[in-house]
Formats: C-alpha cells, sequence, structure tokens
C-alpha cells in the first residue's frame, strides 16, 4: 500500500487484483533497526486486503533479515544480494513465474527497487527476462522514491530516462550534488529522527552520509553497460484523495511508525516528492529498447 494503494484502487475499478507479498515469514518478533517485524505483519496485511479488496497471496519467504547472517547488519541490506541469494535467485524466479502462469492477468507491477533494498532487488531481478513486456511496469518503492534523488539514482543505474521535466525527484544533478541532496533529505526522515538519544543522532549523521554516498558510487552505471540501451518511460497514477492514500498506508502501521512521525510527515513528504502538489501521483516506468 506503501508504493500501489492509487493503482490497486483503480484496478479494483475494472477487475479483482492480486497482490503477491514475496517476504512475509519472520523468525519470531523482533525489532530490526526500528521496523518491527513479526507475525502483526501478516495480521496488517489480511485488515488491508479485506478493507481495500484485493486478494492477498504470502509466498512466506523469509525476510532479508532473518534468511541471512550478513543481513543483520542494515548496512548490507540495501547491498547487492549476497552470494547466497543470487544462487537461490533463479529459484524464487521458477516459482513466481510459476503462479504468473497458472492465473490469468492483464498487467504486472514488480518493484523499481528504488533504495537498492536487497529483497526489492530480488523480485526485480526475477522479471528481468520480461523488462520489455508491454504488460509489465515498475512502480517505484515507497517510503525510498520519496528520499530526494533515490529515484533518479536508481534510474541512472538501468539505463536512459527522462531527467529534469520540473519533478524534484528527477532533477538533473552531477553525482556529488545528489549524493548530497540524499543524504540531506534522508537526515531529515523518521528513520533517522527517531534515534534517541540526541547524541546517537549526531554521531550517526556523518556514518550515515558517508554509506549513502558509499551507496551511491556503487550502484553508478559504468560506460558501455548493457543497459545503456534501454529508456526508461514514465506513467503516472494520480492520487485523488492524500488523505486515503494515508490510511492506506496507515493499515500496515508496524512500519508506518517506523518512516513517518505521523500522518502529517507522511503527507508532507508525498506532496514534496511530487512535481505538482496539488496532484500527487504514484510513478511508474515501462522500459523500452533502443537503436
Amino acid at each position: 500500500m506503501f508504493s500501489c494503494s492509487a493503482a490497486i484502487a483503480a484496478a479494483r475499478m475494472l477487475g479483482p487484483v492480486l497482490v503477491i507479498n514475496v517476504f512475509s515469514r519472520f523468525t519470531g518478533e523482533v525489532r530490526h533497526h526500528g521496523v518491527i517485524l513479526g507475525d502483526m505483519r501478516s495480521k496488517e496485511e489480511t485488515v488491508a486486503a479485506r478493507k481495500l479488496g484485493f486478494e492477498s497471496l504470502c509466498l512466506d519467504e523469509l525476510d532479508a533479515s532473518c534468511r541471512r547472517p550478513e543481513y543483520r547488519s542494515i548496512g548490507n541490506i540495501f547491498r547487492p544480494p549476497v552470494l547466497a541469494d543470487q544462487a537461490w535467485l533463479p529459484t524464487l524466479q521458477q516459482r513466481l513465474h510459476g503462479i504468473l502462469a497458472g492465473i490469468t492477468w492483464n498487467r504486472l507491477l514488480v518493484p523499481l527497487a528504488v533504495g537498492w533494498h536487497v529483497d526489492h532487488m530480488l523480485v526485480h531481478q526475477a522479471f528481468e527476462a520480461w523488462r520489455e513486456r508491454a504488460d509489465l511496469a515498475y512502480y517505484e518503492d515507497v517510503p525510498y522514491a520519496w528520499i530526494a534523488q533515490a529515484a533518479r539514482l536508481r534510474l541512472n543505474e538501468l539505463g536512459r530516462h527522462p531527467g529534469d521535466d520540473g519533478d524534484p525527484g528527477l532533477a538533473l544533478r552531477g553525482e556529488c550534488s545528489a549524493s548530497r541532496l540524499l543524504i540531506s533529505d534522508y537526515c531529515r526522515t523518521a528513520l533517522m529522527r527517531n534515534l534517541r538519544p540526541a547524541a546517537l543522532r549526531i554521531v550517526a549523521y556523518p556514518a550515515v552520509g558517508w554509506y549513502l554516498h558509499r551507496l551511491v558510487v556503487r550502484h553508478r552505471r559504468p560506460p558501455g553497460c548493457a543497459t545503456d540501451r534501454l529508456s526508461w518511460i514514465p506513467q503516472l497514477q494520480p492520487i485523488t484523495k492524500a488523505e486515503e492514500k494515508v490510511r492506506s498506508m496507515r493499515l500496515y502501521d508496524s512500519q508506518f511508525r517506523a518512516f513517518f512521525l505521523d500522518d502529517a510527515d507522511c503527507r508532507t513528504r508525498m506532496v514534496g516528492a511530487n512535481a505538482d502538489p496539488a496532484r500527487a501521483s504514484e510513478r511508474q516506468w515501462i522500459c523500452r529498447a533502443v537503436a
């Protein structure tokens, strides 16, 4: 619901909607770097499906924090999948493709993997062979996509895109300038502002800043990369009522409280991520090859 509630609401007007929740299993209830992991996540999914009118399919794959010991460090959750996950990826891909082969569908949304969370990256990679299909689109991952420059930096890695069209999320910047904006905006999010005590926040700022800069460098697209031939085209799904979007996100309260200070903070970040604050939208991308 963080990323696609408006798209789901629009699709529900045309027919049934299936949401596949891939990484929905946790080993016990724990608080991992401010985000609560446990059975309440499944309960929230059940409630959201009932209230918003979609069908939910939970695959019960282990969340990254429980799946591999390497991911117990938050720094490794936002880096490329470890070797064990890379070896497991074909199994995940086969499972996802098998589910889709057994049902009738006319449009598929998968994560763009803005922010480079390893679980989002794995699902994104599972559909690379389908990347240019007309019935496939990629959604921007919220809340990461609401951080300045995060969406553009991910798109830079994946190929060509429109760049600066007046949208603050896509504004063209040099790499150093983009890193500074990303770091500055991230430090204003609830993820940082919720750190206690205040002395911990002060110590964390430079460490987090350096980590984010290195993350940007790690994911730059090298010259002559195969993705140079890919062009990414935006599609906008209007958010007709910001309050409804916030309420949909609130159904996943265990995550909401980690990422946002309150409803007003959520609305502010949502509006700030859009070129026209009066016309907030969810942005999706389709991929096409260029000569």
